[in-house]
């Protein structure tokens, strides 16, 4: 074996010790859990974004602009789904609601 490779042999190796207190640790469970949560729960809130769509179609419609209540309501939301892509992807350790508040609407 060259230097080189005894070297990536090297960087390889998993220290089984540590890798058996990490899938002991209750806290690394937990957030994988919660991450599995909020992974399920993003499915059931995508297709109400598509009701609320329809929505303002039929407000733009019936008066040529949107339902400005829902224009805030959406904004909030989608603030809402950004926290939780950002926790599940572990862009973030912060845990979105109901852990933390609820997001203001994003003007």
């Amino acid at each position: 074996m060259t230097k080189n490779q005894e070297k990536s042999t090297e960087n390889l190796s998993i220290d089984t010790a540590v890798l058996t207190e990490n899938i002991k640790e209750p806290s690394i469970w937990v957030n994988f859990f919660l991450k599995i949560f909020y992974l399920v729960f993003l499915n059931f809130i995508v297709p109400f974004l598509g009701f609320i769509t329809l929505l303002q179609l039929l407000f733009s419609i019936g008066s040529k602009k949107p339902n400005e209540n829902l224009v805030s309501f959406s904004k909030k939301i989608s603030s809402y789904i950004y926290q939780i892509i950002n926790f599940i992807t572990y862009s973030s350790d912060q845990r979105p609601w109901p852990f933390n508040s609820f997001p203001e609407s994003s003007d």
